[in-house]
């Protein structure tokens, strides 16, 4: 006798896999933004996942979409990038997106629990990013199937909807693809917002840093439900017009950069000194680029001596330089001195030498190795440790400083020469 598989057979075959699949993941979070403080909306969010060392970038109105990370035999099931749905669960309707790398056929399939066939579609598309609009279905889980030449993919779908039908599968957009296929341009499909994935697994830290205008904050965030982040927008610009991102630590709003400026707050000139004898001999404010390079500043920072923290003008109006009590207060918050040091490095980036140990960037200080000028001219460790002046003096020839290295997690606390050119990290009045 001759067994004969129907295509529902096939559908529930599919449906078992994938649900189990789906089960076995981490869960699929939503991450949306909003803006306060001193700017209402935002131009876009630049999201770093540090303990995979990726990023995307969305514009200000779009949605991040944490996809569980897939292994080889899980690509059917997610589609990495090439698939996403929103709003899941639906209600009246969803869009379905994805993307095709080769002209030609492609199928979609929409199947309910119990395997039966919802709707179908085959149609000729073109190389890019396709839009289709869902409605029509009624409440409960059903699976979409979308066949392209690139691959089979597969997602889950929630219905939350009221209706009874019918069912419509209607295209609505067409995008030809960019260099960057993972970002849906805001403008290309102004009446909605786009769904970026990004790849993530139970437990990553993500850095998302949002920018207003010239304004930008950091927010560190370890997702484990759907939200919405707010980026509170502060102020924050030197006397020569830059404008530092800024991040929350403790109680305590920190630049989440190192300083850079060439003036006072006050507009006066600080004194950039290249002359051996003359940075050995000078008791004023004074600044300088690492091996008097300027390309090294726009990495990491300027180096300036102690005396430029003593005007109690050398960070951005309304912001003052950091003491050692308040350093201390981050590193307690922190676990102590023996743990501060990696917690602030800057990871997944080639600035800091190998290895950069236990570098994790966990409260979004993003400390870089800028190295240091001693007092008797001589420049060392750029890449290999950053160097920060306190604005607390420790003798009348001395200040306390902090001192991070790539080969250790510890920071130490060390007094040194104020002719010492060191980085300069500001707090918020």
């Amino acid at each position: 006798m001759k067994t004969t598989f129907t295509p529902i057979f096939f559908g529930l075959i599919a449906i078992c896999l994938i649900l189990s699949g789906i089960q076995s993941h981490a869960q699929n979070y939503l991450v949306s933004f909003e803006a306060s403080g001193a700017a209402s909306t935002i131009d876009s969010v630049r999201v770093q996942n540090l303990t995979q060392c990726t990023s995307v970038l969305l514009m200000g109105g779009d949605v991040l979409h944490l996809v569980p990370t897939l292994g080889l035999d899980d690509l059917a099931l997610l589609g990495s990038q090439n698939l996403h749905i929103w709003p899941n669960p639906m209600s009246e309707y969803c869009s379905i997106n994805f993307s095709t790398q080769k002209t030609g056929f492609v199928s979609i399939i929409v199947y309910d629990i119990s395997g039966k066939t919802i709707v179908r579609e085959s149609i000729f598309l073109g190389h890019g990013l396709h839009r289709f609009n869902l409605s029509g279905i009624k409440p409960g889980i059903f699976i979409i199937n979308i066949i392209t030449e690139n691959g089979t993919f597969n997602r889950k779908i929630v219905s939350q909807s009221s209706s009874e039908g019918p069912v419509n599968l209607q295209y609505s957009g067409f995008l030809p693809t960019q260099s960057d296929a993972s970002i849906q341009s805001k403008t290309a499909w102004e009446s909605d917002k786009a769904i970026v994935d990004m790849a993530f697994s139970a437990g990553d830290l993500l850095l998302l840093k949002g920018i207003s205008g010239m304004q930008s904050t950091v927010r560190m965030l370890l997702p484990i439900s759907d939200q919405t982040v707010n980026f509170e927008f502060i102020p924050c610009t030197d006397g020569d017009g830059n404008n530092y991102p800024v991040v929350r630590i403790g109680n305590a709003w920190w630049t989440a950069q190192n300083l850079v400026t060439t003036k006072y707050n006050n507009g006066t000139e600080i004194p950039n000194v290249t002359d051996n004898t003359t940075w050995h001999d000078i008791t004023t404010g004074a600044c300088c680029d690492f091996d008097n390079y300027p390309a090294n500043s726009s990495i990491h920072g300027k180096l300036y001596n102690w005396y430029a923290l003593e005007t109690q003008m050398l960070c951005p109006t309304g912001w003052h330089a950091s003491s050692d009590d308040e350093w201390e207060t981050m590193v307690d918050d922190l676990g102590g001195m023996t743990v501060a040091g990696g917690s602030l490095k800057m990871n997944c980036n080639e600035l800091w030498l190998d290895p950069n140990v236990d570098a994790t960037n966990i409260v979004g200080f993003s400390a870089l190795p800028g190295g240091g000028r001693n007092n008797v001219s001589a420049f060392n460790n750029l890449y290999e440790s950053g160097a920060f002046w306190t604005a607390t003096e420790s003798e009348s020839w001395s200040a306390w400083g902090r001192y991070i290295h790539s080969g250790s997690a510890t920071m130490q606390r060390l007094y040194g020469f104020k002719q010492a050119g060191l980085s300069v990290r500001c707090i918020k009045d």
